[in-house]
């Protein structure tokens, strides 16, 4: 296993780290994309201790701060957030093909950044696997409900704050004006159903694989893998999309045991739908 930092993208903006295989010849490429701010060795280093254990399996792993977080410079801050992330994603698979000819990806990472994994592959031919790490999930009894999403919670309790004339009082005047400038960097909503539906069927259709891993996070609605099937009844998923529940598991894995565990299970997903890549020690 061998480790490069490298910068990359317009104005060499960007700023990441390339973990490889020891032989230095790996044909598919895995990008691990920021969890909010989190920069990119990723919650708890999950981003790190993955890349170096997929190493193991022949995958070479680009994991990248994108722009305006850690060492990664902002220079699109004009755009919208999810056309931010989807030049800064490009830029990243633009690097893996020019520096090491790799033009089979896999995408993802956790919470916002599964669902700017998923976004991105439908738009790039390339990738040909996504992993969404507590992505998003929706009640299967009532397809009409919203997304289940704890910064619609958050905003809620705003709102009743101001209505109360409580906000000022619980926050402050100075993080209100603060906290509103955050938001408008990582204020990420679920995408819809419909979304996400249409982005599945055509990535089955390209055809793509799919990993889905569920934590604690969603145990009040995700618990089993046959649940999983109820949220997406206009999907037919071909055996391409793989199911993990670990209700055991907090969202972010604060301990080595439940990292283990998490890497275990991507580390295997991959070997298993990407076996053309398991290394053969002589």
């Amino acid at each position: 296993m061998k480790e490069q930092a490298c910068q990359f993208g317009e104005q060499r903006r960007l700023s990441g780290i390339v973990t490889l295989p020891e032989d230095d010849k790996s044909r598919v490429g895995l990008i691990l994309i920021s969890a909010g701010l989190t920069a990119k060795v990723g919650p708890y280093r999950l981003y790190t201790e993955l890349a170096r254990d997929v190493a193991k399996t022949g995958i070479c792993t680009l994991r990248f701060d994108l722009g305006g977080i850690g060492n990664s410079e902002q220079i699109y801050a004009g755009y919208p957030l999810k056309v931010r992330t989807q030049l800064d994603i490009t830029e990243a698979a633009d690097y893996l093909e020019s520096a090491y000819g790799i033009t089979n990806l896999v995408v993802g990472g956790l919470c916002s950044g599964a669902e700017d994994a998923l976004r991105y592959a439908y738009d790039d031919s390339r990738v040909s696997g996504v992993i969404l790490l507590d992505g998003h999930g929706y009640s299967s009894s009532d397809k009409k409900s919203k997304p289940l999403n704890g910064r619609t919670i958050i905003r809620w309790i705003g709102s009743l704050l101001k209505k109360l004339d409580l906000y000022k009082y619980v926050m402050g005047s100075a993080e209100e004006s603060s906290l509103e400038g955050v938001q408008g960097l990582v204020d990420y909503q679920q995408m819809e159903l419909v979304e996400s539906t249409h982005i599945l069927n055509t990535l089955i259709a390209r055809p793509a694989e799919l990993l889905y891993v569920y934590t604690r996070r969603f145990r009040h609605s995700l618990t089993r893998k046959e649940q999983f099937a109820q949220m997406f009844p206009q999907v037919n998923f071909k055996d391409q999309v793989t199911v993990s529940c670990l209700p055991h598991m907090e969202h972010t894995q604060v301990f080595e045991e439940d990292r283990r565990e998490l890497v275990d299970t991507i580390s295997q997903w991959l070997s298993s739908r990407f076996p053309q890549q398991v290394l053969v020690k002589e």
